[in-house]
């Protein structure tokens, strides 16, 4: 059995910072989205108006700070949250988004609001 030696010199590696941001990428903002705003034109309109609120941090209770969006109606009457994950990103713009996944995980293209 032959072991054939890795020539490294054949290739370039980049040395980049491991250290996380200390500062978020998009600073926290908050604005009302209008009753037949949409994504994009392919995207669904919303029914009503929208308060949304952009990387809204919060700490949890072992001291972690998360960085949310939050939908919500411009009212203050209480309404169930519903609380989502996923490894798309909060925008759809995380490494695994609905474009790269076989048929878009089920999802259409004209199928998501906002």
């Amino acid at each position: 059995m032959s072991t054939k030696k890795f020539d490294r010199s054949a290739y370039t590696i980049s040395k980049t910072s491991t250290q996380r941001p200390t500062t978020s990428i998009d600073p926290p903002s908050s604005t009302v989205l209008p009753a037949g705003h949409a994504k994009s034109p392919i995207n669904r309109s919303l029914p009503w108006d929208v308060h949304y609120e952009h990387n809204h941090t919060f700490t949890i209770r072992d001291d972690c700070d998360l960085s949310v969006d939050i939908f919500r109606p411009v009212s203050n009457e209480p309404v169930p949250a519903i609380i989502m994950w996923s490894p798309y990103g909060k925008s759809g713009t995380g490494p695994w988004n609905l474009g790269s996944t076989a048929l878009r995980s089920g999802v259409p293209e004209e199928r998501p609001s906002g």
